[in-house]
C-alpha cells in the first residue's frame, strides 16, 4: 500500500522527523554535524628548513675527486663560481658547487 502524496507540496512528514516522500522512500532529516577540529601535529618532515649547504673552498694545488674524471689537481680558481682542475689526460673547467666533485 503506497501513500498518496499531498496536493501541497507532494511529501508528507511524519511526527517522528521522518518525511515519506510520494514514490514511497522514507527521508529521515538528519542533524547537521560538526566536524572534529583537525589535530595539530608538532612538525612535518616537509617543513624541516635545512641548514645551508656548506660550500668548500678552493686554493690552487688542493687534490680533488670527480665522479667522471676521477683524480685531478686544483690548477686554477676562478673567484668563487668556477676551478680548472688537471686530471692527468686532460684539463677541465668545472663550475662550483658541483655535486660531483669532492675535495680530498
Amino acid at each position: 500500500m503506497r501513500s498518496q502524496p499531498t496536493p501541497d507540496n507532494h511529501t508528507r512528514t511524519c511526527p517522528s522527523r521522518t518525511r515519506i516522500h510520494p514514490g514511497g522512500r522514507i527521508l529521515e532529516v538528519m542533524k547537521p554535524t560538526r566536524a572534529a577540529p583537525r589535530r595539530q601535529l608538532p612538525g612535518s618532515p616537509f617543513n624541516v628548513t635545512l641548514p645551508p649547504p656548506v660550500v668548500e673552498e678552493y686554493d690552487v694545488r688542493d687534490q680533488v675527486t670527480h665522479d667522471k674524471y676521477g683524480l685531478g689537481v686544483v690548477i686554477g680558481v676562478e673567484g668563487e663560481t668556477a676551478l680548472l682542475i688537471d686530471f692527468g689526460t686532460h684539463k677541465a673547467r668545472i663550475t662550483i658547487p658541483c655535486a660531483k666533485l669532492e675535495k680530498l
